[in-house]
């Protein structure tokens, strides 16, 4: 098997965040309206649904904001986050959710953990990003956020 090769892409992914964030939003603004229509709700308990409404919103705008900027690298031996106050090494991001076109990590070195990288902001690198991510897994193969992917049986033959 052939090491991945060495990669970069920038971090971000803010508009596949903001699409994300307005789609909850509209979701939860409907289950508000349904709820304040149907006459449901008291007027206490609305008001209490809309104002944690709205710090869910604004909580996840700011998460937004305080997104890492800069990039990550893979440089077939080490990941690396160079960011606009140095470049540090990190381990090898965990992989929480797999779009295709958009990722979402998790590196534990990083404040904020959550790192989002999409196809669109570099896409000349993207599918060489992706194939370091899944070899720097113990074992490769397409585990995801700690799972394993199986392993075949050595004792049995093939069919």
């Amino acid at each position: 098997m052939h090491p991945a090769p060495a990669a970069s892409h920038p971090l971000g992914a803010r508009r596949a965040q903001f699409i994300l964030i307005g789609a909850l939003s509209a979701a939860g603004a409907a289950v508000l309206t349904a709820w304040w229509v149907s006459g449901a709700a008291s007027p206490p308990a609305l008001a209490v649904a809309l104002g944690v409404w709205l710090i869910a919103l604004g909580w996840s705008l700011a998460g937004v904001r305080r997104a890492p900027a800069g990039r990550l690298f893979w440089d077939g031996a080490r990941w690396w986050i160079d960011r606009p106050a140095g470049a540090a090494e990190t381990p090898a991001p965990v992989i929480v959710m797999d779009l295709q076109a958009v990722m979402l990590l998790h590196s534990p070195a990083v404040r904020p953990a959550w790192l989002w990288l999409a196809r669109a902001d570099d896409p000349a690198s993207w599918a060489d990003l992706r194939r370091a991510l899944r070899a720097a897994r113990p074992g490769g193969g397409d585990a995801i956020a700690g799972g394993s992917a199986r392993q075949p049986d050595p004792g049995r033959q093939p069919a």
